[in-house]
C-alpha cells in the first residue's frame, strides 16, 4: 500500500504551524467556507459528524463549536498527535487512525454529516470513499467537499498540469489520459506515495451520482491571497456571478444529500 506522506513528522509539524497562523488565505479561508455552508443546514445541536482526513483537528474543534458530536480520522499518527490532545478537553470530539482507501468501521446510517476537506486528492479511488460516505450517512444526512480545483486559473500557470487535468478522467495533476490510479515512486525510487490529484467539478458530481447522493450545492472558491487580497476577493465574485465560470476558481465546494428512499 502507498504511503502516507503526512506520516512524516516534518510534513505532519509543517501544516500544523501554518493552522497557528493568525490567518493563512487557504487554509482558514476554506475553512470559513465550510462553516459557513455547516451553518446553513441548521443540523440539531449533537447531531453526528465524522470529519473524513482530519489532520491536526483544527477544523474538527471548529465543528464541535457549531453544536456537534465530531468524531474524526485520518491514517497519519503524527497529525493525529495534535487531534487527541484537542480532544482531551471536549467530551463530544474523538478520533482515530482509519484508512480511507479501505472500508470505514462505522455502522450504517451512523452520521448525521459527513466532512473532507482536501483529502480525496490522497485516495487511490476517490469515487469508493464517496460511496462509503453514502453508506454510512443517514437518509437525508449531508456531505460536504471542499478540494482544490483541477482546472483552476493557478492550474494555468503549469500548462502541462493543466492539460494533463483537461484530459485525464480523474483530473491527476501530472496523469495522462485515462488514468485510473494515483500511484507513483518516491523520489528515491524506494517506495510508491500517492500523487497528488486535483478534483474537477464534472468528478465531484458524477461520485456523488454514482453513490446515490443528491447534489445539493456546487461553488468555487478563491481565497484572498497575500499577495494582493483585493484582487483575489473580486476574482472570487466574477467567477461566481458569470455562469460557468466557478468552475475555474481555486477551490471546489459542494454539498451532496442522502435521498430518503420510499418504503
Amino acid at each position: 500500500m502507498p504511503i502516507n506522506r503526512y506520516e512524516d513528522e516534518g510534513v505532519a509539524n509543517y501544516w500544523n504551524s501554518k493552522y497557528e497562523q493568525s490567518y493563512h488565505p487557504y487554509l482558514h479561508g476554506r475553512q470559513k467556507k465550510v462553516l459557513e455552508l455547516i451553518s446553513k443546514l441548521k443540523l440539531p445541536k449533537g447531531s453526528k459528524c465524522l470529519e473524513l482526513g482530519c489532520g491536526g483537528g483544527q477544523n474538527a474543534i471548529e465543528y464541535v463549536n457549531k453544536g456537534l458530536e465530531v468524531h474524526g480520522i485520518d491514517s497519519s499518527d503524527e497529525l493525529l498527535k495534535t487531534a487527541n490532545e484537542l480532544a482531551l478537553a471536549h467530551s463530544n470530539l474523538s478520533f482515530s487512525n482509519v484508512d480511507l482507501n479501505q472500508k470505514m468501521p462505522f455502522e450504517d446510517e451512523s452520521f448525521d454529516l459527513v466532512v473532507v476537506v482536501g483529502t480525496l486528492q490522497y485516495l487511490m479511488e476517490p469515487s469508493t470513499c464517496i460511496k462509503e460516505v453514502a453508506r454510512i450517512l443517514k437518509p437525508g444526512g449531508h456531505f460536504i467537499v471542499c478540494q482544490r480545483n483541477a482546472l483552476s486559473f493557478n492550474v494555468l500557470r503549469r500548462p502541462l498540469s493543466f492539460l494533463s487535468c483537461l484530459i485525464s478522467q480523474e483530473g491527476f495533476e501530472w496523469g495522462g489520459r485515462q488514468v485510473s490510479t494515483s500511484v507513483g515512486t518516491s523520489v528515491k525510487g524506494t517506495k510508491e506515495v500517492l500523487i497528488k490529484r486535483m478534483v474537477k467539478f464534472s468528478n465531484l458530481t458524477r461520485w456523488f451520482h454514482m453513490a446515490g447522493l443528491e447534489t445539493i450545492y456546487v461553488e468555487g472558491y478563491t481565497p484572498d491571497f497575500s499577495i494582493s487580497p483585493k484582487l483575489f476577493r473580486i476574482l472570487d465574485k466574477f467567477l461566481n456571478i458569470i455562469p460557468g465560470l466557478y468552475r475555474f476558481s481555486h477551490v471546489v465546494l459542494a454539498s451532496g444529500k442522502k435521498v430518503i428512499r420510499d418504503s
